[in-house]
């Protein structure tokens, strides 16, 4: 293929200092663009939008405006005759704005905004549903270099989420390649 694109939607979950943020989820829109390096690596630039929710030690609300933008690289260890399992990390840059503070108040300072690094890792599979069509199911976590994006600022702990998507990817060029030389067409 000549690259794939599409787009995704994820559910959040907070991994802050709040043991409370567990019972909440969060919304996350994603695009991105995905190109073939062989036929066992891509790499991938997407940019979302989404909001991380959580309650504080006061079973208060907080939520956090995110816009995450990343480069990902993905490993498929094997390609099925319709499905490909994959692995992925990468690196990537995170803006970040509380638009409902906690009311617990942390000891050290907090920022109401912000920029931090994210390195997200996961896996996922994705399934061919049409001769260009894929449906994309994945779950990761992202790092991020950052602790106050509850507004809470602990020095022992940085925050980051978990995610859990689903997608639908976009499939451009000719599928009638031959990247490995063996004198059959790329199926997928």
């Amino acid at each position: 293929y000549t690259v794939k694109y599409g787009i995704q939607t994820h559910l959040l979950k907070a991994s802050t200092e709040f043991d409370k943020d567990a019972y909440f989820l969060s919304l996350r829109g994603r695009g991105f663009l995905k190109f073939e390096l062989n036929s066992y690596l891509e790499t991938e630039i997407g940019f979302a939008i989404g909001e991380l929710n959580g309650k504080d030690f006061n079973n208060k609300n907080w939520s956090t405006q995110l816009f995450p933008t990343d480069l990902r690289l993905f490993f498929s260890p094997f390609k099925l005759n319709a499905s490909s399992p994959y692995l992925y990390s990468g690196l990537g840059i995170l803006r970040w704005n509380i638009s409902k503070f906690p009311t617990s108040v942390s000891d050290k300072k907090s920022k109401e905004a912000g920029w931090a690094l994210t390195i997200p890792v996961g896996g996922g599979i994705e399934i061919l549903v049409g001769r260009k069509t894929i449906l994309d199911i994945s779950g990761g976590y992202s790092f991020t270099s950052s602790d106050d994006l509850n507004y809470f600022n602990s020095p022992k702990v940085k925050d980051g989420y978990y995610n859990l998507g689903i997608g639908l990817t976009f499939v451009m060029g000719s599928d009638k390649n031959d990247d490995d030389g063996d004198g059959l067409s790329n199926k997928f």
